[in-house]
């Protein structure tokens, strides 16, 4: 494994950069207190990601590494302009910011669905760089690898959408898009082409 071969942690994820953010936006840009039981948390389920593909080490994902990104991300932020942060970030950490920091509803979503997908062991056998999560061709969200790989693997798994499919169904009687309505069944345009 990386860690294990050069020496060196694996690069922070995008996935791992939400979750610290919302950390941050938690802590309103303060350095956390010595032994703050939010970092300690965030590190533990960083590990757990880590440690489920093999990697390890005492400063994988430690609390002052993740100390540390928290006040990456303060470099960032306009509140603490004067005061900045540490500059030797990067550029997932000003994407991140630019794509959640004003909109605090989204974040903590966009980090709860990461979280549960770690939880629920989905990082097992997951590589580690972003653009190693995805197949060739596949395009990242800004949600991150862990969830743009699972809603690839849900949206091509033919079992999920028969099971959807079947649902429907018997509850409507019919196929249409649950968005708009439109039923292809009823547009004999479109039935029998792909689009």
């Amino acid at each position: 494994m990386a860690s294990e071969t050069t020496g060196r942690n694996p690069p922070w994820t995008r996935d791992e950069i939400i979750l610290a953010l919302e950390l941050y936006k938690q802590l309103k840009g303060a350095w956390p207190r010595e032994g703050d039981s939010k970092v300690r948390a965030l590190s533990e389920m960083l590990n757990r990601f880590w440690h489920a593909q093999g990697h390890e080490g005492s400063t994988l994902r430690n609390e002052n590494g993740v100390k540390m990104k928290l006040m990456n991300l303060r470099a960032h932020d306009p509140l603490y302009a004067a005061k900045a942060g540490l500059k030797a970030g990067n550029r997932i950490e000003r994407e991140v910011w630019d794509s959640f920091a004003g909109d605090f509803e989204r974040l903590t979503g966009t980090a709860h669905a990461i979280r549960c997908a770690i939880d629920a062991g989905f990082n097992l056998g997951v590589k580690t760089a972003d653009r190693e999560l995805l197949e060739p061709g596949e395009v990242e969200a800004s949600e991150g690898g862990l969830l743009t790989r699972m809603h690839h693997l849900r949206e091509r798994s033919h079992k999920i959408i028969q099971t959807k499919k079947n649902d429907v169904l018997r509850r409507k009687g019919r196929l249409a898009c649950e968005a708009c309505g439109f039923d292809f069944g009823e547009n004999t345009a479109y039935v029998g082409k792909v689009l």
